[in-house]
């Protein structure tokens, strides 16, 4: 049976991917390991696993329907307007028919309802899936989502993404989703998508802001799965690890604790659990819980 582990949290920059990685890392010495990148409008997995040598091998577009309509065709009678469940088309009575492709989600219901065939179909690429390993020390299969600059269509990503690799998922013994922050439909896919959850949050009002707001969410939709919490730079505020003990006192809580040489380490790209040995204890504990 695969373990499907999503690394989440509220806010951007509480560490998820130094937290996503290392698991990772120490996952693979168990069985067979894929490390999924699915903060796909800031996919950072890869400078951060920088010292495993990661080689990408192949790279797929991810594309959607773009209408062309064919203006000659066309006899403006705003059945595609009508149709359209986004408003993305707009007729100019008696001039032309307009497509505003910010607004265009792909679904291809012009095209279906033009019985003048004046809508015919064209692409944009919206992202990319890519698909590598680590060739050094560890050996982690890689697939990273990255949002092409100037989309905004996350969700066509994610989706490519999380539901269309499960049966890919099926044939590891451990897979690690490095979710995007916050809370949204992004996070809530990842959520969906997997059995059991990392949350990673800091000792900070706005870190334990949001970590009660993914833990309302998890809750609530997915209460029966597994839940370990880390806080991250824990020895920045003890106070604020308290409040943290005290809200997620269902649920087993581990300490890392902010370092110069656990930045210097994660900055160069060097899995922290190799060079700093009370650390790597922590993380061993985050794995025995998770797969206990």
């Amino acid at each position: 049976m695969t373990n499907i582990i999503a690394v989440a949290g509220g806010k951007g920059g509480v560490g998820k991917t130094l937290i996503a990685t290392n698991i990772a890392v120490l996952l693979s010495e168990r069985g067979k390991t894929l490390l999924v990148d699915a903060d796909v409008d800031n996919p950072c997995v890869l400078p951060s696993i920088r010292g495993l040598d990661p080689k990408i091998e192949k790279i797929e577009e991810v594309t959607r329907f773009r209408p062309l309509i064919l203006q000659e065709k066309c006899d403006l009678c705003g059945k595609c307007v009508e149709a359209c469940p986004e408003h993305a088309l707009v007729l100019i009575p008696g001039q032309r028919l307009i497509h505003i492709d910010s607004l265009c989600a792909g679904c291809s219901v012009c095209k279906l309802v033009c019985e003048k065939e004046a809508i015919k179909e064209d692409t944009v690429i919206e992202g990319y899936i890519k698909y590598g390993k680590t060739t050094k020390d560890y050996n982690i299969d890689l697939i990273i989502g990255e949002l092409k600059p100037g989309e905004r269509r996350s969700y066509v990503i994610m989706s490519k993404l999380l539901e269309g690799h499960r049966e890919l998922f099926s044939k590891y013994d451990n897979v690690i989703i490095d979710s995007p922050p916050g809370t949204g439909a992004g996070v809530f896919s990842v959520l969906r998508n997997s059995e059991k959850y990392i949350i990673v949050t800091e000792p900070t009002r706005l870190g334990i802001a949001d970590l009660k707001k993914i833990l309302q969410l998890i809750e609530e939709k997915f209460g029966n799965r597994k839940v370990v919490i880390v806080v991250n730079k824990a020895n920045l505020s003890p106070e604020g690890v308290e409040e943290i003990r005290k809200l997620c006192s269902r649920y087993t809580v581990f300490e890392i604790p902010y370092s110069r040489e656990i930045a210097e380490y994660y900055a160069r790209g060097e899995t922290v659990v190799d060079k700093v040995r009370d650390v790597r204890k922590i993380f061993e504990k985050i794995v025995e819980e998770l797969l206990g």
